[in-house]
């Protein structure tokens, strides 16, 4: 798979006016967000509450309207910008899309990333999309995940490959095996979309 180890930053993915109708979905009174105990589901020591939609999940569609119809746009703005960046035509499989909403914690233990972590052990594709400007980096290790792991790296074992700001509009693609981490924001709300995608 030609994406293999690599990590893809391009900003603007979608249209201003896109941008802002997505962002004002996701923020309106009437979005369903629920909350999860732990952003990284269970791995973070301290644990690290959050808010999520599963827009997506195991082949269930459970957005509609004009929010599906921006992450359809989103979804294929991104897998043609790879196709720009390899030149290599691929069929891929959308698995799942989760939406992820993170309010500054006052009482935060240790570090301010959260728990490294991959989205599945199935080989996949990661596309990550800032819904507005944040404080709280991704960080993606070089560290690869491998089937034959037994645990995963220890903090102190993990190199850093690349740092992504959020900026509204900004989607990061990357080789979902990396180990990688979101930072705990400081200075005001974050929220991402995750997407995963299977290359069949």
């Amino acid at each position: 798979m030609e994406w293999e180890n690599k990590v893809f930053v391009v900003d603007d993915i979608l249209t201003k006016k896109q941008q802002e109708d997505l962002k004002r979905i996701l923020l309106s009174s009437q979005f369903p967000w629920h909350f999860i105990p732990d952003v990284t589901g269970g791995g973070s020591r301290d644990g690290r509450p959050a808010f999520q939609n599963k827009l997506i999940y195991d082949g269930k569609v459970n957005v509609g309207g004009k929010a599906l119809s921006l992450l359809q746009q989103l979804i294929d703005n991104s897998l043609s910008k790879l196709y720009e960046e390899l030149n290599v035509k691929a069929n891929y499989e959308l698995f799942r899309v989760v939406a992820i909403l993170q309010m500054p914690l006052a009482n935060l233990g240790g570090s301010r990333r959260d728990a490294h972590h991959i989205d599945f052990k199935k080989k996949h594709l990661n596309i990550l999309y800032y819904v507005f400007d944040a404080d709280g980096d991704t960080v993606i290790f070089e560290n690869m995940y491998h089937p034959n792991d037994i645990k995963a790296p220890e903090p102190n074992e993990l190199k850093v490959k690349k740092k992504v700001t959020p900026k509204q509009g900004r989607v990061v693609i990357f080789d979902g095996y990396h180990w990688h981490t979101g930072t705990q924001p400081q200075k005001g709300i974050r929220c991402v979309i995750n997407i995963n995608v299977y290359q069949k």
